[in-house]
């Protein structure tokens, strides 16, 4: 679909930010229906590989905006817009972290970034909203990846400290009044995991509600796995964990995670075997009550890069990419030196479904 790159899903295609901080776009035509195609049709974006960073994370895309991190800026670009220098947010981002966003009932979008470093080394993770930047790291603590998922109330933002000794996880309620005025609640430490690398993010997502963060991290000094942190619906200290343990460690381990199918849906990429050489699966799996729940392998190959979900309407879409209210879904992915996509349909109420036939396919 594209080169390999920071690549996002949207509900309009596939996303990328080139070196030069321009978007570019594969678009999507309709997706699957049970009247419909077998499988979604996209754009093939050809472009030289050169003009991307591999190692990039990929923008957050909310209300037709893509927003990432330029040369220290939090910076935005519309999807589809005329190329252009992309508009500054905010001058305090860290290089190359990940930016997170959310839209709220009120149609207005709530982006998460993680600042550069202050007087004491630490970075910090701020909120940024209709022009004005909100604090989210207490004094004396750090972040160095952050996730927010909207709720009934508002949102939760989750932050996670990577250390090499210890990794804290935090959470604080965020509301946000009529007249767009931004509240933070208090700082919760909800979980206290192991060591982290510098590559390590945090990722969430819920289902009526009720939140869980997932975390690619050692569970102790010969096991890795992904973290299920159970933050509910407040946050409150000592949360529920639950590791699913890999077969093996693993270099690149990346993680989405995004509501689809009236439910909150992971993709992650683990080693087949406990064999150093073993190639890697990417899964799809639910978020049930006890965790994530019937993994199904969507691919598998040498490695995975730079996974995004994103929850789209099915059916063709309209102007700006906007289509019918049956809801289903998009999982990007890079692998082989290109940047994939593969749609997601719902089979019934949180159910949900890659496109291919079996629900997998080897690359």
């Amino acid at each position: 679909m594209a080169p390999s790159g920071p690549v996002s899903a949207s509900e309009a295609g596939l996303v990328l930010v080139d070196k030069q901080a321009r978007v570019a776009q594969a678009k999507r035509g309709p997706l699957p229906t049970s009247s419909g195609p077998a499988k979604g049709s996209f754009s093939v974006l050809d472009r030289p590989r050169d003009d991307f960073v591999f190692g990039q994370r990929g923008p957050a895309i909310v209300a037709g905006f893509a927003y990432w991190t330029h040369q220290g800026n939090l910076v935005r670009a519309r999807v589809g817009g005329a190329p252009g220098e992309p508009e500054v947010l905010a001058k305090d981002a860290r290089k190359g972290a990940r930016v997170v966003a959310s839209e709220g009932p009120d149609r207005q979008p709530l982006i998460g970034y993680i600042g550069a470093p202050d007087a004491s080394g630490a970075p910090h993770a701020k909120l940024w909203s209709a022009g004005k930047i909100y604090e989210l790291t207490p004094e004396g603590a750090g972040a160095s990846s952050m996730a927010l998922v909207a709720v009934p109330s508002g949102w939760l933002a989750i932050t996670l400290d990577g250390r090499s000794g210890m990794t804290p996880l935090h959470a604080r309620k965020v509301t946000r009044s009529p007249a767009g005025v931004v509240t933070v609640g208090p700082d919760v430490v909800v979980w206290v995991g192991a060591s982290a690398q510098a590559t390590t993010e945090v990722f969430a997502t819920e289902t009526d509600g009720d939140v869980w963060a997932f975390i690619p991290i050692e569970q102790d000094v010969t096991h890795f796995g992904l973290a299920q942190v159970h933050i509910g619906t407040e946050p409150r200290l000592d949360a529920q964990v639950r590791f699913l343990t890999y077969a093996n460690g693993t270099n690149s381990a990346p993680v989405a995670a995004a509501s689809v199918c009236g439910r909150g849906a992971v993709a992650f990429a683990e080693p087949e075997s406990a064999d150093p050489q073993a190639k890697v699966r990417l899964m799809l799996a639910v978020l049930g009550r006890d965790g994530l729940e019937a993994p199904e392998i969507v691919a598998t190959g040498a490695a995975f890069a730079h996974l995004s979900l994103a929850e789209i309407p099915l059916g063709p879409p309209g102007p700006g990419g906007v289509g019918s209210s049956l809801a289903g879904g998009l999982l990007a992915y890079t692998a082989n030196h290109r940047s994939w996509a593969r749609t997601l349909r719902c089979r019934a109420p949180g159910a949900v479904r890659a496109d291919l036939p079996g629900g997998s396919e080897k690359r």
